[in-house]
């Protein structure tokens, strides 16, 4: 820029001025839109970085049944439900004070979700005449499940019904590195 003796001084500075400008040019990172895009995928990045320290993934199992015993002993409320085909299986992973819902078919009426915690696990055969309406084998797995609340309607034997039961509850990084180790 400055090695050449026979250019003027304005040419000199002239040339000088440019290449500032284009420097100018080669520094600027982005536009404003790509700025925008830069914030949106930083505060992406860290919203996925928080959910996966401190966020929370549920692990649930949804089984089907029939209610076989209601019971209140003493302001506590229990259902009995004898469960069929791959319950079988799956209860084998209930623990004593699982989460669990119960919802109950009211036959044209919808159904009624009641919630409580897995009271016990009972390895048994069960028979049920009306077997043939359910999937799997004849032998169940009888599951006590104690309720929050007194189930509505207030006699509801016999009725089929869906348990949801909370196996696991574990942070997003800890669900994840379990999977691929």
């Amino acid at each position: 820029m400055f090695n050449n003796p026979f250019d003027s001084f304005h040419n000199t500075v002239s040339e000088a001025k440019n290449e500032r400008e284009q420097l100018g040019q080669l520094l600027t990172i982005s536009t404003p839109r790509e700025r925008l895009l830069l914030v949106l995928l930083t505060t992406l990045m860290l919203a996925l970085g928080s959910w996966l320290v401190f966020g929370v993934v549920v692990q649930t199992w949804s089984i089907e049944g029939v209610v076989s015993r209601q019971d209140n002993d003493h302001d506590v409320y229990f259902l009995n439900v004898d469960l069929y085909g791959e319950g079988i299986e799956i209860s084998s992973k209930f623990r004593t004070g699982m989460s669990a819902v119960v919802n109950i078919d009211l036959e044209g009426e919808g159904s009624h979700a009641v919630e409580g915690n897995v009271h016990a696990v009972v390895l048994k055969p069960v028979i049920v005449p009306e077997a043939e309406t359910f999937p799997g084998s004849n032998p169940a797995n009888w599951v006590e499940i104690t309720l929050d609340e007194k189930p509505e309607p207030a006699s509801i034997l016999g009725r089929d019904c869906t348990v949801v039961v909370e196996l696991d509850r574990q942070s997003p990084l800890a669900f994840f590195a379990s999977r691929l180790l």
